[in-house]
C-alpha cells in the first residue's frame, strides 16, 4: 500500500508539472476496498492535500466584494 501512495503522488506530480502551462488535471476517485493502516492513510491524505495546495495556484479568488453588493441591491 505504501509503494502504491508514493507512486500515485509521483505520478500526479509529473502529470501537474507537465500540464502547468498548458492544459488542465482532472482527477477522478473511485471508491476502492483496501486494507491499510491507520497511520499511512493519515500521512497519504496530508501528502495529497499538500500536493493539491501546491499545484492549484492558478485558481481564480472569488471577490466577496462583488458578492456583498450583489445581496445588498437584491435587499
Amino acid at each position: 500500500v505504501i509503494i502504491f501512495h508514493n507512486f500515485f503522488l509521483t505520478e500526479l506530480t509529473r502529470l501537474f508539472q507537465k500540464c502547468r502551462t498548458t492544459g488542465s488535471v482532472v482527477i477522478t476517485l473511485k471508491k476502492c476496498m483496501f486494507i491499510s493502516i491507520t497511520k499511512e492513510v493519515i500521512k497519504f491524505q496530508m501528502a495529497y492535500s499538500n500536493l493539491l495546495r501546491a499545484h492549484m495556484d492558478g485558481l481564480k479568488k472569488k471577490d466577496k466584494k462583488s458578492k456583498s453588493k450583489k445581496t445588498k441591491a437584491t435587499q
